[in-house]
Order: C-alpha cells, then sequence, then structure tokens
C-alpha cells in the first residue's frame, strides 16, 4: 500500500513541480515522495521510477500528439537515425525516470542513515545502538 501512495505522491508532486519549475525538479518531488513514505531502498528507487516514467511519457506523447509528431520525428532523424516517434518519447521517460530514481535514492539512503542513533566510544569510533 505505501507502494501505491508513493507512487500517486510523487506523480502528483513532479507534475505540480514540472509546472512551474525546471526539469529537475522530479528529483526533489521523488524524495519528499520517499521521505513521506518510508519503504526499503529498492521499492523506493522502483516507485519513483516507474511514477516520473510513465508521467513523462503521457506528458511527452500528449505533447507529441498535439504537435502531429513533427518534432518527434526530426529530434528521432538526428539521434536515433529513425522517424519514429516512439524511441524520443522512450528516452525522455527514461531520463525522467532516471532522475527521479536518483533523488528517490539519496532520500532513502538518508532516511536510514538518520533512523539509527550513533554513540562514541572509546575503542571505536561509532557504534550502532538500537
Amino acid at each position: 500500500m505505501r507502494f501505491i501512495f508513493s507512487l500517486l505522491i510523487t506523480a502528483i508532486l513532479a507534475y505540480l513541480a514540472g509546472y512551474y519549475l525546471p526539469w529537475w525538479t522530479v528529483a526533489i518531488a521523488a524524495a519528499l515522495g520517499t521521505w513521506l513514505f518510508p519503504q526499503r531502498v529498492f521499492y523506493s528507487i522502483l516507485s519513483a521510477f516507474l511514477s516520473v516514467g510513465l508521467l513523462w511519457f503521457l506528458l511527452a506523447g500528449y505533447i507529441d500528439l498535439r504537435n502531429q509528431h513533427i518534432l518527434s520525428r526530426r529530434i528521432g532523424e538526428l539521434f536515433f537515425h529513425t522517424s519514429n516517434s516512439m524511441t524520443v518519447l522512450l528516452a525522455t521517460a527514461f531520463i525522467g525516470a532516471l532522475t527521479a530514481a536518483l533523488g528517490a535514492w539519496c532520500a532513502a539512503l538518508l532516511r536510514s542513515s538518520s533512523s539509527r542513533k550513533k554513540t562514541m566510544t572509546f575503542g571505536k569510533f561509532y557504534r550502532e545502538r538500537f
């Protein structure tokens, strides 16, 4: 259930942030979604990757459909040597998903490192106390 809530919150925050702020704020949205709904690190990364990847794919597909695939075909020919617009949409979704996954990974590791109390001992630098 946390996975689904994390997916939805991350997608909503990424959409709102991407509407007003630069493209890289999806990493901040994914970090906030991970911080609000703590999970294991793998599931945090997966939820951010899937939510922002699907969001960017749908948004890019909607924009691409509105301009009749003109720009995506030209970009596809330039970078991928094919006039298929789907490759540009997949590349766009992958870039957004990877950015969000890195943001979620940082937040999950920060949350897991801050949850353990560390105390100073004489023989060793830090000992974990649970």
